[in-house]
């Protein structure tokens, strides 16, 4: 018998192929440009391919994309973030406190950003469905 799909899956499947596709069009713009360095298609195309092709996984409930989607989600928490947060302090020359606000915002968006959809990924409903 097939599972239904929740909504908060199919908007996460989507969201997800919606956050590759920029990466894809900015992939092939790069790969038709007669000036542009082709060993930077790399930084565009591979992660919007795999956010694609994890979005794909997610609508067709397929296991592997939910528990790929749950490490994917924590490798960007645990080392975007602290580059971040290493890029801005390189980048601001400013008193410590000037340079502290702007990074705890920075974590407060990114822990918004990532912690809701890992907590989503691992609520026993949403495994139920894969």
């Amino acid at each position: 018998m097939e599972t239904k799909r929740s909504i908060g899956v199919t908007i996460f499947g989507i969201v997800e192929i919606a956050i590759g596709a920029p990466g894809i069009i900015v992939l092939f713009l790069q790969l038709f440009s007669a000036d542009s360095a082709k060993y930077l298609l790399v930084i565009p195309g591979l992660p919007s391919l795999i956010f694609i092709w994890l979005g794909i996984g997610m609508l067709r409930l397929k296991p592997w994309a939910r528990k790929a989607n749950e490490k994917v989600l924590f490798v960007l928490l645990v080392i975007v973030l602290p580059l971040l947060i290493l890029f801005f302090l390189g980048l601001f020359h400013g008193n410590f406190i000037e340079r502290l606000i702007p990074l705890f915002i920075i974590a407060v968006i990114f822990c918004a950003i990532f912690y809701p959809p890992i907590y989503f990924l691992k609520h026993p409903k949403v495994k139920k469905q894969f």
